[in-house]
């Protein structure tokens, strides 16, 4: 950790020094001094003398929280007022210690914050890693819906078709948020059975049910202070509904088997690939719940309305996959174009499976069009009349006309198994398990 200690008595820089050899320890003796070492190093925590000769070091810790607001700042004094201590904290510092200093409290405040800084730099860099690629209109309109539901409590729901990234937008929304340090527990409700749901998403007490040997924490309890992600929710069983509402409605829940309620300290964020509105009025979706649920709603537009997005996406999934195959890979221009042709049911998870093939079947560091084109027709392919009709014994030519099916509609669903049953008329765990009798599980 590297600290900055701005006094102008050299013998507290020096005590600093010999106390905490484990620290970088620089030292400033002026507020001019002390701007250059932070625009010129990454300094992690700052104590500084309320007095620097005839300086004010409250208006430097002004200055300095102008240029770094993140940067903590612990003010020291041998002239403790409550007045100037209370001034201190108004202006962003995060503790105020008197003089003569007792180097056990400096360290008690100093891993206390390095560990607010560590949790920091972790959020910062998920933030990073799940950024929202794409500088089109409608990309700069999700961002915005983000920031503003980083700045309120209310529940958010995320809408789009599959593959368009509505839990990376989730996770956004909690890393964006004051509860970006909490836990984001995810809860898919269309792969819980109606019958199990209730303790999944609550708990449940011991003894509360026939097989019930232990006390089970459910998804509120395990997200307590930070965000409950309920995807397709959509497909939450309609006994479960009013559950979830009076949740929303109360801020509290019953595990199963449980005499008191207990409080939900939870952010619910949800997402859905179905069209609610429509549900309501066929009365299969509560209208009380839905009203809850949408009180921010972040629309995510397909791909194919911004195609614009399509090249910067796709260098970026290349790049990561370059780095993992250890091979530079780029597309030629002509690549580029054939990748906007697309149309991408599957949205930007389509997109970058089809860069992984393109960057696996590709012989030489340019990825060039016939390469893609080879990729994007793959679908098209499969149903070919050499595919239907070639001689081969029914069965077999029945069991690749399956996987060959199935595998089609799960690229036209981004690979969302659950959207993909609906369209094949079928439960989702029956689908699962043709999956894998036919090898592609």
């Amino acid at each position: 950790m590297t600290v900055l200690v701005v006094d102008d008595e050299r013998d507290v820089v020096e005590g600093f020094r010999m106390a905490f050899p484990e620290w970088e320890v620089r030292g400033a003796g002026s507020g001019a001094e002390a701007l250059r070492v932070l625009e010129s190093e990454p300094v992690d925590l700052v104590f500084l003398d309320v007095r620097l000769g005839r300086e004010d070091g409250l208006s430097l810790l002004g200055r300095m929280k102008e240029r770094r607001p993140e940067l903590p700042c612990v003010m020291i004094s041998a002239y403790g007022t409550v007045e100037r201590a209370v001034e201190a904290l108004r202006l962003g510092a995060v503790d105020f210690l008197e003089k003569p200093l007792s180097f056990e409290k400096v360290r008690i405040v100093a891993e206390r914050t390095a560990s607010e800084v560590f949790a920091r730099r972790v959020v910062e860099q998920e933030r990073e890693r799940y950024a929202l690629l794409g500088e089109s209109e409608a990309v700069r309109e999700v961002r915005r819906l983000i920031e503003k539901a980083a700045r309120v409590e209310v529940p958010v729901l995320v809408t789009g078709e599959s593959g368009t990234g509505k839990e990376h937008v989730a996770r956004l929304v909690h890393l964006s948020s004051r509860r970006a340090r909490g836990p984001l527990v995810a809860l898919n409700c269309a792969a819980v059975p109606a019958d199990l749901f209730e303790s999944e998403i609550f708990g449940h007490e011991k003894g509360s049910f026939t097989g019930a040997e232990r006390r089970r924490r459910g998804r509120i309890e395990e997200a307590r202070g930070g965000t409950l992600f309920l995807d397709e929710v959509g497909e939450l069983p309609a006994s479960q509904q009013a559950k979830l509402l009076r949740v929303l409605e109360t801020g509290e829940y019953y595990p199963v088997g449980a005499e008191r309620p207990r409080r939900a300290d939870v952010r619910v964020v949800c997402a859905t690939n179905r069209d609610l509105e429509a549900m309501v009025r066929e009365g299969s979706f509560r209208a009380d719940l839905y009203y809850r649920l949408g009180v921010l709603r972040i629309h995510i537009p397909p791909l194919r309305e911004r195609r614009e997005d399509i090249p910067l996406l796709a260098q970026v999934f290349l790049r990561r996959v370059s780095e993992e195959l250890g091979q530079e890979r780029t597309f030629s221009r002509e690549a580029l174009s054939v990748l906007m042709e697309g149309e991408y049911p599957g949205n930007v998870r389509e997109l970058q499976h089809l860069v992984w093939r393109a960057a696996l079947l590709s012989e030489g560091p340019v990825i060039g069009p016939e390469v893609v084109g080879k990729v994007r027709d793959e679908g098209r392919k499969a149903f070919s009349d050499d595919l239907l009709f070639a001689p081969r014994p029914l069965g077999e030519a029945r069991r690749e006309f399956e996987r060959a099916y199935i595998a089609y509609h799960l690229s036209r669903c981004g690979g969302n198994v659950s959207r993909t049953a609906r369209e094949l008329g079928m439960a989702p765990s029956n689908l699962m398990r043709r999956m894998r009798e036919l090898g592609m599980r």
